[in-house]
């Protein structure tokens, strides 16, 4: 039937996979357009909810669009599908600090820790939260452990950007 829909210029627009609405999300996201790469993650994330990859991307995100709020059950799901997995961890630990929760943040980004201490993206938002609470030097020591572990997250570059400048480093 839809063969012959298809002949007579009738059938319905296929829907895409997942991973093509993701693929898309992140080429616009990657030519700067975060509106629409949005629309595209949300449609991933809608097709397979359980999939951290996808909350993973469309959490960054939100949080990239001061839609923060809206991340932090988005980290909730991730860390509820997969405890070991630390992107759950940081895209809660990093919404809680843009919505000003820091020390809400700061548990949720140890705990990340504990389940896996190697992910940049998780230091960089405990550095973050750290600075937001008033203790530099452990944000710092967090900051220069996120662009150890990962040289070319931007992330990773922006907190420690930060940090020095919090700590009166404004050379470096």
């Amino acid at each position: 039937q839809l063969m012959a829909l298809d002949v007579v210029g009738m059938a319905p627009t296929a829907t895409p996979f997942a991973s093509t609405l993701a693929t898309e999300g992140i080429n616009l996201y990657q030519q700067g357009d975060l509106d629409e790469a949005i629309v595209f993650f949300e449609r991933a994330v809608a097709q397979q909810p359980d999939n951290i990859d996808y909350l993973y991307e469309y959490g960054k995100l939100l949080i990239e669009l001061d839609r923060a709020d809206e991340a932090v059950p988005i980290g909730d799901r991730a860390i509820e599908i997969n405890r070991s997995d630390p992107r759950g961890y940081a895209i809660k630990t990093k919404a809680l600090v843009w919505i000003d929760d820091a020390a809400a943040a700061i548990p949720v980004g140890v705990a990340g820790l504990e389940e896996n201490n190697t992910f940049a993206p998780l230091y960089a938002a405990l550095a973050r939260a750290y600075l937001s609470i008033g203790r530099y030097q452990q944000g710092l020591d967090y900051a220069e452990r996120a662009v150890e572990l990962d040289p070319m997250d931007a992330d990773a570059r922006r907190s420690y950007a930060f940090t020095l400048i919090y700590v009166g480093r404004f050379e470096d």
